[in-house]
């Protein structure tokens, strides 16, 4: 569009080149997410082999991370002076429930991250 159309239509010259710049961002971010997704296919075969090695490998660390969660719990239970399960079951302490909940997803990402690497 020209100068004489931008006036005709109401749209001013910052509104131009806001349109224009936009468009520009979204063609780069197409033309990069194409040559992503390029990359990914050729440099990996997606064959039942490489599926079934994900699979073994997300399920033997899936057990890794709980059996050492089920560890943390029971060390955390052992070295709290008090039975937190008496504390949350029976008496009903929702401030000790919460802070039980925030060691465990605290621990659960530690577990998380070492796994990952």
């Amino acid at each position: 569009m020209d100068t004489e159309e931008q006036a005709a239509h109401g749209i001013g010259e910052e509104e131009s080149n806001m349109q224009i710049t936009m468009t520009q961002i979204f063609q780069s971010i197409q033309a990069s997410t194409c040559l992503l997704a390029q990359d990914a296919i050729s440099s990996e075969s997606f064959g039942l082999n490489t599926l079934m090695r994900h699979l073994t490998a997300v399920t033997i660390f899936s057990l890794v991370g709980i059996i050492v969660l089920g560890i943390c719990i029971y060390l955390f239970d052992r070295i709290v002076p008090f039975s937190f399960r008496k504390e949350i079951l029976e008496d009903q302490n929702t401030a000790l429930g919460i802070i039980v909940a925030a060691v465990l997803l605290g621990m659960s990402i530690i577990i998380a991250a070492a796994i990952q690497g």
